[in-house]
């Protein structure tokens, strides 16, 4: 009885794995920044004109603004999770020691929430 009881104890803890990676995200491609939200009045910015872009290469985050590179870092993706029609994850920044809740919905849109703000995206194509 005691082997039984083992062998079921071990298949719950394979069965019940943890697989983060059943959630398909692909980020790589250029992202025009449409909107800032938040700060200390609440208000949102929305632009135009396509003045900062952000492009997800393999593990690189290359941020253009004016069509000049201002910033490129390493980044990850964790904790991937969906909810509806949209996908969550963690944004992590090497450059910046931090990771910031974003999420991606299937109408092309990406948003990144750093601190006080909502920094929003809609994919180039």
């Amino acid at each position: 009885m005691r082997i039984l009881y083992y062998c079921f104890l071990i298949f719950l803890i394979i069965s019940c794995s943890d697989d983060d990676n059943s959630v398909a995200l692909n980020l790589e491609s250029e992202w025009a920044m449409v909107s800032v939200c938040g700060g200390v009045t609440g208000e949102c910015n929305y632009f135009d004109q396509i003045e900062t872009i952000i492009v997800f290469t393999d593990h690189k985050l290359i941020t253009y603004s004016n069509d000049e590179i201002v910033e490129e870092s390493d980044y990850s993706i964790n904790n991937v999770q969906e909810n509806g029609d949209n996908i969550v994850f963690e944004l992590c920044i090497e450059e910046e020691d931090s990771c910031y809740i974003s999420s991606k919905s299937t109408s092309s849109l990406l948003e990144i929430n750093k601190g006080s703000l909502l920094y929003t995206y809609q994919k180039i194509d």
